[in-house]
């Protein structure tokens, strides 16, 4: 059985004395891959490419062109589509009050 490693994706951190010198096609320093995303965000790897579609910000880091993602992008953009919240009692007791007045 092969090692599976550690639990969700690795991502490339500041690591304090690490080397910031980049090899020809490593990941640079604070970003994921397709599927590092999609561990991330606990969704399919289809629908971070579907995020990507729709405007998720990516990388062309490697030197064969693989996509690459900051976690942080991934955050930012889940959080300028997220629904906002209404208020159903307020909303439900505007309706009411309208009701009672056209009454």
């Amino acid at each position: 059985m092969k090692n599976a490693g550690p639990v969700g994706p690795t991502v490339q951190g500041n690591t304090p004395g690490a080397s910031t010198t980049r090899h020809p096609g490593q990941i640079p320093v604070g970003y994921v891959t397709i599927h590092g995303a999609a561990q991330y965000a606990s969704v399919s790897a289809k629908t971070v490419t579907r995020w990507i579609r729709s405007g998720l910000p990516v990388h062309q880091g490697t030197t064969r062109g693989k996509v690459l993602i900051r976690p942080g992008d991934i955050d930012a953009y889940l959080t300028r589509r997220q629904a906002p919240v209404v208020n159903l009692h307020a909303l439900v007791d505007d309706v009411l009050q309208g009701l009672k007045r056209a009454a």
